[in-house]
């Protein structure tokens, strides 16, 4: 078999499964598209109908292309697979075929995305059609460049990941409207950065596979910014769970934080193009955007509607602080950690615990960059007089309470949203991604059904009188779920009595608590008794949790 087809034929055995979903999405879009008045559709909609699945399209397909998943991209050694660089090949033959196979399918899976969807749903415009699949390119061969070459100081590839795809979606844009380039310039630009992603891709597998690894370390003051040490010995951990705790975030504890911070310095720059866009949309982008400008400044909006991504974000990073894999990332579970001298409750503890601490991190890093978006956005004394105007509207009382419970409930459920997939993470990983991809597509099923339900009123009061027995149904699953899950937990002697009876009682502290503040703000006619107690029954997850020890304690006997 000629070395082209021997990568292309690699790519799709290994990532068959997932190519095939992705091809079979591709083909719905197409056929709804064509069939359906796509182009009618609200504006709010069509970015959670097309847009976050095509985003989880492609940033799977990037990773995937880059062969790089199963790479420790905080490490110093080149993510290249080793089994490939000793394949008879020339270093520029064993690099290019790769490169050559992911670039022409991200652009081809561009290329049909946008002549089959985006002209059909009325987006005909040649930027739009074809600075896209360009910017994918480029991003995808220094993602490869990167990810294969090795790097003197280990996080050092981190860094320079984040800023550098960043500039490649964010500058081409900012020639193009502020500064009014060329778009021949512009392409220009960004297809000579193809042969120097390429070049660099090469002298770092060719380093690569001679061994030529440099091998350098932090500098040891600050103490904290040195990454090992074989000198000093640091002092004994008190007890087990609190080295396993330092194992765990080091292990995937600065995921979360730096996900963060690269999506704030992404984002925070264009809170006034999303203000604007909020304020041109007006009524036809949403029946609740109107209010919601009313009540506060475009600005605002757009900062506050930034917050919804890191939601987003925690359950992939839930999913990987649950994983307990070692060197080897294909494995699901590493015998090192499968068989450590704790209980497997302490260690979904701990992992708790590490979820916390990301927590705390990641929204210390948003109040941060909130902070300097004040300092240098030049929006600070717009936005204040806003602030002040709604702070009249309403009483103080309620208003400081709202506005500190909103932050801190919105921390705590950052918390739940990674906590509740640690689950997913402890199973095997088909049985992971069949879960995390029915968990999204019923998050899309539900906001397609609102579209439908908002765009046809007479059906209103049908669903309205079917909604309290649908709630009451998926309580009653969601009861016998969480029976079964503890009934086993106290069986096998996994949790003690103690611990569940506790966690019992907290549950149904912050269940009260949620009732008692959301009864208080909410107006009366907005929501019965029945809903309100349904709706943050079926919110605040406990099952999910319990599944954690169960996963955790049928992958470590298997």
């Amino acid at each position: 078999m000629f070395p082209s087809l021997a990568f292309g034929w690699m790519i799709w055995t290994r990532h068959r499964l997932g190519l095939s979903l992705c091809a079979g999405y591709w083909l719905l879009m197409l056929i709804l598209t064509n069939t359906l008045p796509v182009a009618s559709f609200s504006p709010a909609i069509l970015p959670f109908v097309f847009g976050m699945p095509c985003a989880a399209v492609f940033g799977y397909l990037v990773g995937i292309l880059s062969i790089g998943l199963d790479a420790r991209l905080e490490s110093r050694e080149s993510g290249f697979p080793a089994r490939l660089r000793t394949l008879p090949l020339r270093t520029w033959s064993l690099v290019g075929w790769p490169m050559l196979w992911g670039i022409s399918l991200l652009a081809l899976a561009w290329l049909t995305l946008s002549c089959g969807v985006l002209r059909p749903a009325g987006i005909d415009h040649a930027v739009l059609i074809w600075l896209p699949a360009l910017m994918f390119v480029v991003i995808l061969a220094w993602l490869q460049a990167l990810v294969w070459s090795p790097f003197p100081l280990p996080g050092l590839r981190l860094f320079i990941v984040g800023p550098l795809i960043g500039a490649s979606v964010i500058v081409p844009q900012l020639l193009l409207e502020k500064f009014g380039i060329d778009e021949a310039l512009v392409y220009g630009l960004l297809a000579i950065q193809l042969p120097a992603a390429y070049l660099t891709a090469a002298f770092g597998v060719s380093r690569a596979r001679r061994g030529d690894v440099p091998h350098w370390e932090w500098p040891g003051w600050p103490t904290w910014l040195r990454w090992t040490s074989a000198v000093t010995v640091g002092r004994p951990f008190v007890s087990p769970a609190r080295a396993q705790l330092w194992f765990e975030w080091r292990r995937c504890g600065f995921g979360f934080p730096l996900l963060t911070a690269g999506y704030f310095l992404l984002c925070l720059p264009m809170i006034p193009w999303f203000a604007q866009a909020y304020e041109l949309v007006g009524p036809s982008g949403s029946p609740i955007l109107p209010p919601l400008l009313q009540e506060i400044d475009g600005l605002w909006l757009a900062l506050v509607g930034l917050l919804w991504w890191p939601l987003l974000m925690a359950s992939a990073c839930g999913l990987e602080i649950g994983r307990l894999p070692g060197r080897d990332r294909t494995r699901p579970l590493s015998s090192f950690l499968a068989t450590r001298p704790i209980s497997t409750a302490m260690l979904v503890r701990v992992k708790f615990e590490t979820a916390a601490l990301s927590t705390l991190a990641s929204w210390g890093v948003l109040l941060l960059a909130v902070l300097l978006w004040f300092a240098l956005g030049g929006k600070a004394a717009e936005m204040m007089a806003s602030f002040d105007v709604l702070r009249q509207r309403h009483p103080p009382g309620p208003f400081w309470i709202g506005l500190a419970l909103l932050i801190a409930g919105s921390i705590v459920l950052t918390w739940l949203r990674m906590v509740e997939s640690l689950w997913l993470g402890m199973i095997r990983r088909g049985w992971a991604t069949l879960g995390a991809l029915l968990g999204f597509g019923s998050f899309i099923a539900l906001i397609g059904f609102g579209h439908w339900l908002a765009k046809s009123p007479e059906y209103w009061q049908t669903f309205a009188d079917l909604l309290p027995w649908l709630a009451a149904l998926a309580v009653a699953l969601k009861g016998l779920a969480a029976g079964w899950s503890l009934r086993i937990l106290r069986r096998r002697d996994l949790v003690p009595s103690s611990a569940l009876r506790w966690a019992i009682l907290i549950w149904i502290a912050l269940a009260g608590g949620l009732f008692g503040v959301l009864y208080w703000l909410l107006p009366r006619n907005m929501a019965a008794l029945s809903t309100l107690v349904l709706g943050i029954v079926l919110l605040l997850p406990f099952t999910r949790l319990a599944f954690a020890f169960l996963a955790l304690d049928w992958n470590r006997h298997r």
